[in-house]
């Protein structure tokens, strides 16, 4: 039996998921969430800082070392919305490679609708007329609307949280606007 890993960087999570092959069958022996933002500045910004870089290449030789404990010897990683939209994103998928033998591939946002539409459809049993699958992340909002077969249309939107929200300022106490 074999065991594999699948890891999602996200902007906001580093979604992993381990589990164990044999010739048809899988199981999935645990996942594991990271909810340390990946970047600390507003998201307009996205230029990713050292200190940054460091934060997330550190995250992921954690979940390299726990991996290897583990005995997972194939590892899938699939960064989104910040990684695809950052200027320097090559110098940090760079370090996380040097560092940990890990090659992260950069998937679009319609990529990444479909594997939303394709997780979620193997995991649940969808309506028999036609549906709507919104995934609201960090960086982006995928939108996949649906028949009972198949997916019709699929949409990536640069309207994540951080993204929405870093265009309104925030103050606590409230305060005037001036």
């Amino acid at each position: 039996m074999s065991k594999l890993a699948v890891i999602d960087l996200g902007t906001n999570v580093i979604n992993v998921l381990v589990g164990a092959i044999d010739q048809e069958t899988y199981t999935v022996l645990y996942e594991e969430k990271v909810t340390k933002a990946m970047v600390q500045q507003p998201l307009y910004a996205m230029h990713i800082s050292l200190e940054e870089q460091r934060n997330i290449v550190d995250t992921l030789v954690a979940i390299k070392k726990r991996l290897d404990i583990d005995g997972v010897h194939f590892i899938v990683a699939k960064a989104t919305s910040l990684l695809r939209d950052a200027p320097n994103a090559a110098e940090v998928i760079e370090a996380i490679r040097f560092e940990t033998d890990i090659q992260v591939e950069v998937i679009s946002g319609i990529e990444e609708a479909a594997l939303i539409y394709d997780g979620i459809s193997a995991c649940f049993t969808l309506t028999d007329g036609y549906g709507l699958i919104m995934d609201i992340g960090g960086g982006s909002v995928e939108c996949i609307i649906f028949d009972h077969l198949k997916p019709l249309w699929e949409r990536s939107f640069a309207l994540g949280i951080r993204r929405v929200a870093a265009q309104f300022v925030y103050s606590d106490p409230i305060t005037p606007s001036k």
